[in-house]
Order: C-alpha cells, then structure tokens, then sequence
C-alpha cells in the first residue's frame, strides 16, 4: 500500500517513514534504511529521521553508518544523541566509549531512568553483574517514584544479569514481566526459552514459543525462536520454525539461512 501510494506522491514524508518502520517490524533492515533515508533527505531539518535512520541501522547491524548519524543529532538532542551513541558503542563491544558516551548524556538529564538502564547494561556486558544490577534497580526506582510507563528492556536486562548471577527464579520472574509489558518483542522470550532449557523446563520452553508466535507472528519472532533451538542442540526444530517462518514471510533472508543450516 505505501509503495504504491510514494510511487504517486515521492514527496510524502510521512509515508517513507511510516514505511520504514513497517519494513524494520518485518525484519527487512536494509529497505527499512532506504526508506528512512529517502525521507531525511526530503526534509534534513527533521532530526527525528536522523535519529530513525541512526536506530534502524544500529538494529540492522550497520553500525558506522548508524553512528553517523547520530552525531547528526548532537547539537539538537544532545541526549538522545549521547544515549544512542553509547548503545553503538556497546554494540561495538568498546564499552570504554559506551561509557564516556552514557557519562555525557547523564551529564545533560543526572536522573533519568534510560542513562542509569544504559550504564547498568555496561556493567553488565563488563561482567560487572553486581553493579549491573545496582544500576538496573535504580532506573526502576526512578520509574516507580515517578509513576512512570515500563521502560523498554528494563527487565530484560534484569533478567539476563540475575541468570548471570545464578539467581533463576528472580531472572524468570523479570523476564515474565517484560514480556508482560512488551509481548511483541521476541528478546525477553528467547532469554526466557534458553533459562527454561537449561533447568530442564522443556514443557515451559515449548509453552513460551507458540505463545510468541501467537503474540507476535513477525520473522523476528520465528528467527529468535530458530536461533535458540539452535543454540540449544534442537537442529531439527530451529529448521522446522525456519520453515514455519518462511510459510508467512518467504523472502526473509535469515529465516532462509537458517533452514539451510
């Protein structure tokens, strides 16, 4: 529909970046890019397409280009642009520059629940699990003193550092409550999925994948599923939830890959 409709009206900005993220949903990063470019270009005083190209390019991998154009928003969203140029240093396993990053932006806003989610992730992939966690439940503390909305990957991130602790019970109840508040997004079941593998919860495992796919029946979702099964050992069930995805998006180039193996 939004092709047909750009290929009449090139010039609607909107719809380039409506299409953008309809393309990012489906997994399809470097079409999604394209888009979100298309727009900027048509209106380059819009940071906000500066700053979708910069995320749709550090979801889809393309790191160097997704920081280019993040310093794009340096002197409008200093901020948002630190934030994001930390999460493409971590990206980038340079945790020393994902740190100065966060710093500046913490600098900007001393108490926001993002910076302190951002610095315990650091921590985190620094194998800092202790203070990863400090950090984690002091964003939620700030969230909960301001009533604010679940804050995207919060507990994930908990999550995965207490399963890093050895903590399970507490690493389940985390996981469980992000996918409570974000069903749509596969991260926290495929972490859910390997915990439930490794303390021989298979029927759970079995459980939390047909429900992803009924909450969201996107190639991310097949493609999390696949690789975990894949990770687990189960290689005829990655290929058989590689097929499963490719039955509904049969151009998808992951899911391809996977059914091959």
């Amino acid at each position: 529909m939004t092709a047909a409709l750009l290929r009449d009206n090139p010039n609607m900005v909107d719809l380039w970046a409506l299409r953008a993220k309809t393309l990012g949903k489906l997994d399809r990063y470097p079409e999604a890019i394209d888009c979100a470019k298309e727009a900027l270009k048509r209106s380059p005083e819009i940071t906000a397409l500066a700053a979708m190209v910069a995320t749709l390019a550090l979801d889809g991998g393309r790191l160097d280009e997704a920081q280019q154009h993040a310093q794009l928003l340096v002197k409008e969203t200093p901020y948002e642009a630190h934030q994001m140029l930390s999460n493409i240093w971590v990206a980038k396993k340079n945790y020393a520059k994902a740190r100065e990053e966060a710093n500046l932006a913490a600098q900007i806003h001393p108490d926001r629940a993002n910076t302190k989610l951002l610095l315990g992730r650091i921590d985190m992939e620094e194998g800092k699990f202790d203070q990863a966690l400090k950090e984690i439940d002091a964003a939620a503390a700030t969230l909960a003193q301001r009533h604010s909305k679940p804050l995207p990957k919060l507990n994930f991130y908990r999550g995965d550092t207490l399963a890093r602790l050895g903590r399970g019970d507490e690493a389940e109840a985390a996981l469980r409550a992000e996918i409570a508040a974000f069903p749509d997004d596969p991260a926290a079941y495929k972490n859910l999925i390997l915990l439930y593998v490794v303390e021989g919860k298979n029927d759970l495992a079995t459980q939390l994948i047909f429900n992803l796919e009924k909450a969201a029946p996107t190639p991310p979702s097949y493609i999390a599923i696949s690789e975990t099964l894949k990770t687990v050992g189960d290689k005829n069930g990655s290929r058989f939830w590689a097929a499963r995805g490719l039955q509904h998006f049969p151009r998808d180039a992951k899911l391809q890959s996977l059914l091959r193996g």
